[in-house]
């Protein structure tokens, strides 16, 4: 028999989904099943006007830019902090 979730539950998994959080963090941290999130958000998105879905999209975008410039600017800090430890 399937499990049945409160809607306050699910409107807290889809807003941590549109937040930026990966289906499967929040799936793992409100104790849902990845697959039950997954049918939610595509449901939701599939309810929104295209120009909401369209911005959604574009700040999802922006968020993993952020997220790989921010991998990219520790790699950097890292490296410039074991050369600087080296003798010349």
């Amino acid at each position: 028999m399937p499990k049945r979730y409160s809607p306050e539950i699910r409107r807290t998994a889809l807003e941590f989904v549109n937040q930026g959080q990966t289906q499967i963090e929040v799936a793992q941290a409100l104790g849902v099943n990845p697959k039950t999130l997954s049918h939610w958000v595509t449901t939701a998105q599939a309810r929104m006007p295209e120009q909401q879905r369209n911005e959604l999209e574009k700040l999802k975008r922006l968020r993993l830019q952020v997220r790989q410039q921010q991998a990219e600017i520790d790699f950097l800090k890292k490296a410039a902090a074991y050369f600087a430890k080296l003798p010349m």
